[in-house]
């Protein structure tokens, strides 16, 4: 008889090594946490370490910083809807 990897019970001490995996990788969330387990050797799943990075507080806390949100310009329909203005001062006063 065969059985799924995912149906096999999980090791007690899986939670544990995901967290070590998480931290030691940066807080990189699932995939960095994942790479860093491959490049060590360590048998654990994206699963476990996507419960991990839900899991910690640091990463909830810097969530927003580490995904900002990037959107487009808005375009009006008509010429002169939209004004932009790139400002990089403090200016020199000459």
């Amino acid at each position: 008889m065969t059985r799924a990897v995912d149906s096999q019970p999980l090791s007690p001490a899986t939670p544990v090594i995901a967290q070590w995996a998480h931290e030691q990788s940066g807080h990189g969330g699932r995939d960095g946490g994942y790479s860093w387990a491959q490049q060590h050797g360590l048998p654990l799943t994206k699963a476990d370490l996507a419960t991990t990075a839900a899991d910690c507080q640091i990463c909830q806390q810097q969530k927003p910083t580490l995904t900002p949100r990037y959107d487009t310009i808005p375009r009006g329909d008509q010429p002169v809807t939209w004004w932009q203005v790139d400002y990089i001062g403090p200016l020199p006063s000459w």
